[in-house]
């Protein structure tokens, strides 16, 4: 069991990386042996910066960030912040999170049976596969015990991809302007977080992803006076569930 959340959007202020925080801070509740985010520009698709620590906690993180590291952190310019605590059950104490290649960087909450030869993780060996065949083609590849809850964002495409299957938990909602999404595992980490920073959000926009349905979002891609453009697509049949429609 490891902690998913983040932000993503054009809209991005100083008070969402306050709720960023509260979001990694209760979120060591399911991790606290790693802590990393990956920050990202949609203009700048391939510059990822990953701010990752060994045997950290989200509080020692934020406690021990280089001044460099702390100015990136509190920087609303950025279109998304990925983030990950970890809890592992698979692989050494170098496995942290997120992972960068030459095609997407990403997050995993779950365990996969996977050859981790060359690896420090499952999940990171997980997101290997899906850099160099794709998602469609790495998801033919697992096997029914596997769990996963993925979030990346795909350089190419210049998007953030959210995807899980029933054993693994992920939640999203947006702000009344459409301008930011927040997402974490559980819903009553994300839920505390938002009201306790008083941000306003949609109506009835707590959704919990269908599982086997891939998400993308494009944080600067606007449309209906500033709407973010959300996608989804079916990937797996073995899954069930219900689609919100964002």
């Amino acid at each position: 069991m490891c902690g998913l959340f983040g932000l993503v959007g054009s809209g991005i202020t100083h008070q969402d990386l306050t709720v960023l925080q509260d979001l990694a801070i209760m979120s060591t509740v399911r991790g606290y042996e790693g802590t990393g985010f990956a920050l990202g520009a949609v203009h700048k698709p391939q510059r990822v910066h990953i701010i990752k620590k060994e045997k950290s906690d989200p509080l020692w993180f934020y406690r021990t960030l280089s001044k460099d590291d702390a100015k990136e952190m509190d920087n609303p310019c950025w279109d998304f912040f990925l983030g990950h605590c970890r809890k592992p059950t698979e692989g050494d104490e170098h496995g942290v999170q997120p992972f960068d290649f030459s095609e997407i960087t990403g997050t995993h909450n779950g365990t996969v049976e996977i050859n981790q030869e060359g690896f420090h993780s499952d999940s990171q060996a997980l997101y290997s596969k899906i850099n160099d065949l794709g998602i469609h083609a790495t998801l033919k590849t697992l096997k029914d015990n596997d769990s996963y809850s993925l979030v990346w964002w795909d350089k190419k495409t210049r998007t953030v991809n959210f995807l899980r299957n029933s054993k693994r938990p992920l939640w999203f909602c947006l702000n009344d302007t459409r301008t930011v999404l927040y997402y974490a595992s559980e819903l009553g980490i994300l839920r505390a977080a938002l009201e306790r920073r008083d941000i306003k959000l949609l109506a009835n926009t707590h959704y919990y992803p269908q599982p086997g349905v891939l998400y993308q979002f494009e944080p600067r891609v606007l449309k209906n006076k500033g709407e973010m453009v959300f996608r989804s697509e079916v990937l797996s049949s073995k899954e069930e569930g219900i689609v919100e429609d964002v």
